[in-house]
């Protein structure tokens, strides 16, 4: 062992010698490539490692968005109301991109509906405006104004449209009114239709030719039949109600009360009925409904204005789908189109994408190489290879690393801007020795710098590469050779004997695991008393194979451990033979068995945890022997009971003493001795 182990430190100093070796060559090889780093790199890496960027996964839009309207049956447009500078602006459903100006509409657009009436061509945007008590009309082919506002009630807060029957229903929240507008010639029908108090939202259910009103100050749902435009009944519901979605392929309504934070569930066929309460975010303001009419799947999105989420009900079976989505701030409108919800933020002006059948947040980017042959990007945990000059979707907050192939260098992440401007967002050290060698080598780990969280929706950005410099020049590769070769062997030689010193070490224990299962155990695979013996031997030898090095530290201890169970086995079955029927001596018997059971422990035979749990099964025999002698009073005279009853409190206290006790077990006998003296008025000295 000891020639083996001055064999295996000479290689190690040879191994490390080589490798010293190695470095000066490369390092004299790249000395004068050294020199030519640029002062500027470094300077600029000083300046703007690690630059923190204000950055948002979603839709940037006007000024407090507060509403969604979305054409789901062509032309896939997203409206988003901003009630901060009166305007509309408009989302391509396709590439989730703005287009065209923002369209200015009145003062305070707070609600937006949209009347596509079926196999016509006709779309016409509703936008109330909260502060000029009027509607404006948008042609939702061309995105310009249809002739002048249409004046409704004071504060117009909500706008449903029936999309069959072409009528606009406008709530007036300070007024307590609903507005009727029909939208051929987009004039008012009849009087106003009086509701309850604040009416905050509408619903529209196109079946039965219903509206719900959603009533904020006395926590009601008002419905209107739409054929007489009159109020046919009031529905009681939770706090505050703030928004209505209507399923209308189940005939469901669904009610966010923004107060106590939970959503009512409603059957038309049953109104007055609330079919179920769900708990969801805080101040819920917005439901969207996504009814798949090709499968069976419902899904209910509510957007949580206080604490900027968005949950997601099964709309089955009334449960929330898993947590609740981080949108954007101040979340207040929702818009559903073909499995994407779209969420109006309207604290920070923007709109969040939400793939409906992921129930995530997703970002739109693109990606460039410079140069385009330098490396590849990888995003996600599952390293998708993300493709070049291209736009696609990835889960907001995802990871994408720039790659680089070999003989290249990752310098940095920049963002294209627009036109000919980009903007640095990491940079990366300068390349090093140690760069070329581990390159060269292929173990060159990712830069830090070179991963980018994807949290900027529609964004362009560039991984910029280098070459790196040669690692060696050609001249030095025969040398290196050798000297990478005799280091291989320097390294695998050790190796190799130690993979040799383990089979060895392997095949003693598992002979000593063969012993204990053909000498150990009889033949009915029982161990017992007269097996120590064998025990002691096999310990011993263990013992003496573990000084010499034949086996490990871990198979020492594991080996110890299997044999220290044995004795356990065996000293528990002698216990168990410990009974008043079989003749022997009870006491005498215990403490002959608790020595030579200690005598085992300070040998090591058996562990302190085994110890412990041995003598907790010699305690149960004396508690069992105790409890006899106790039983036994009842018999006796009350002389001598009381005589007897001193005899074995003595008892009972020394065995305590001795150890033969645990303190659980004496604290029982003590209650049962108090138990037998108060029922038989006994005293004791």
């Amino acid at each position: 062992m000891q020639y083996s182990g001055k064999i295996e430190s000479r290689l190690i100093y040879v191994a490390i010698l080589n490798i010293i070796v190695l470095i000066s060559v490369v390092v004299l090889s790249n000395f004068t490539f050294a020199k030519k780093t640029d002062l500027d790199e470094q300077t600029l890496f000083e300046i703007t490692k690690h630059t923190s960027q204000s950055q948002n996964p979603d839709i940037i839009v006007g000024n407090g968005p507060s509403a969604i309207g979305v054409d789901d049956f062509i032309s896939n447009k997203i409206f988003v109301a901003n009630s901060e500078d009166n305007t509309v602006s408009v989302i391509y459903g396709k590439n989730n991109s703005k287009i065209a100006d923002d369209i200015k509409v009145g003062n305070g657009p707070s609600a937006i509906g949209v009347d596509h009436i079926p196999l016509t061509d006709r779309v016409k945007i509703y936008i109330a405006n909260k502060f000029g008590f009027t509607v404006s009309v948008i042609d939702g082919k061309n995105y310009s104004k249809i002739a002048d506002d249409i004046g409704v009630g004071s504060f117009p807060s909500a706008i449903g449209v029936d999309n069959l029957r072409d009528k606009i229903y406008v709530a007036n929240s300070e007024d307590n009114t609903v507005s009727v507008i029909y939208g051929k010639n987009n004039s008012k029908i009849a009087d106003d239709i009086k509701v309850g108090k604040r009416p905050s939202a509408l619903g529209v259910d196109y079946n039965s030719n219903t509206i719900f009103v959603a009533n904020y100050d006395n926590n009601s749902v008002s419905i209107i039949d739409g054929a007489k435009n009159k109020k046919v009944g009031d529905i009681k519901v939770g706090n505050g109600p703030s928004a209505i979605g209507v399923d209308n392929l189940r005939d469901k309504i669904y009610v966010a009360n923004s107060e106590d934070n939970t959503i009512f569930v409603i059957d038309r066929e049953n109104p007055s009925k609330i079919e179920d309460v769900i708990k969801v975010g805080n101040g819920p303001s917005a439901i969207g409904v996504d009814h798949d009419p090709f499968s069976d799947r419902v899904r209910i999105y509510i957007a949580n204005k206080i604490n900027g989420t968005v949950t997601v009900i099964d709309g089955k079976n009334n449960s929330k789908i898993g947590n609740d989505i981080k949108v954007g701030n101040g979340p207040s409108a929702i818009g559903v189109l073909q499995d994407t919800i779209y969420v109006a933020n309207s604290d920070n002006n923007t709109i969040s994408v939400v793939d409906g059948k992921a129930n995530k947040v997703v970002a739109k980017v693109m990606f460039n190489i410079e140069p385009f042959n330098a490396g590849h990007i990888e995003c996600q945990e599952d390293k998708l290879i993300a493709p070049i000059s291209q736009q696609f979707y990835i889960w907001s907050g995802s990871q994408c690393t720039a790659k680089p192939n070999q003989g290249f260098e990752f310098v940095s992440w920049q963002e294209n801007l627009g036109g000919n401007s980009t903007q640095l967002l990491q940079l990366s050290s300068p390349p090093s020795t140690w760069d070329s060698i581990l390159d060269f080598i292929h173990m060159k780990p990712n830069k830090p710098e070179a991963t980018l969280n994807i949290t900027k929706f529609g964004s362009s950005f560039t991984a910029n590469f280098k070459s790196l410099p040669p690692p060696i020049p050609q001249e030095y590769l025969i040398g290196l050779f050798t000297i990478v070769a005799s280091t291989i062997v320097g390294w695998s030689i050790p190796s190799i004997i130690g993979w040799i010193n383990f089979k060895k070490r392997a095949r003693v224990v598992s002979s000593y695991h063969e012993r204990i299962k053909s000498n150990i155990k009889d033949d009915d695979h029982k161990i017992d008393e007269k097996d120590i013996k064998d025990l002691d031997e096999l310990r011993d030898e263990i013992a003496n194979d573990y000084s010499k090095g034949k086996i490990s530290d871990q198979q020492y201890e594991n080996m110890n451990n299997e044999i220290g169970a044995l004795y356990e086995e065996i000293y528990n079955k002698q216990i168990s033979s410990s009974d008043g029927n079989s003749g022997r001596n009870d006491d005498r018997f215990l403490n002959i068995l608790k020595k030579e059971i200690s005598n085992a422990f300070r040998k090591g035979k058996i562990s302190n945890q085994q110890f412990e749990n041995i003598k907790n099964e010699i305690s149960v025999c004396y508690l069992e022997v105790f409890q006899k002698n106790i039983d036994s009073l009842n018999e006796l005279s009350d002389e001598k009971r009381a005589d007897l009853l001193n005899k074995i409190t003595s008892e009972l206290a020394d065995a305590y003493g001795q150890g033969k006790l645990n303190e659980l077990h004496y604290n029982l006998l003590k209650e049962k001795f108090s138990e037998v003296k108060d029922d038989r008025n006994i005293t004791t000295d």
